[in-house]
């Protein structure tokens, strides 16, 4: 049997526009935290990513998470939650 590896996780946080980890896909165990002054300029830093794997949005606002919902251009958006096979994500917490 071959012996099992263990790669870590790798958080990228605070990323400025320039980054290559924000523009380039990313193979691993990687979770990309992005923030945000509104969620128009969250929704447009996602939308602009065109390797969109999924998106998280952490709102006490039924409204927010609505548009956030139907305005990400992801292929999982999740809602208050997590999944542990979900690496790439751009959080906002209003």
């Amino acid at each position: 049997m071959l012996p099992v590896r263990f790669r870590s996780y790798v958080v990228h946080q605070n990323l400025n526009a320039g980054c290559r980890a924000r523009s380039e896909e990313i193979f691993g165990p990687v979770l990309t935290v992005l923030t945000s002054d509104t969620l128009d300029d969250a929704l447009s830093i996602i939308n602009e990513n065109r390797y969109g794997n999924g998106a998280v949005i952490f709102t006490q606002s039924g409204a927010t998470a609505r548009k956030f919902e139907s305005e990400v251009n992801v292929g999982q958006v999740r809602l208050h939650s997590y999944a542990p096979w979900f690496w790439g994500a751009a959080s906002i917490v209003d």
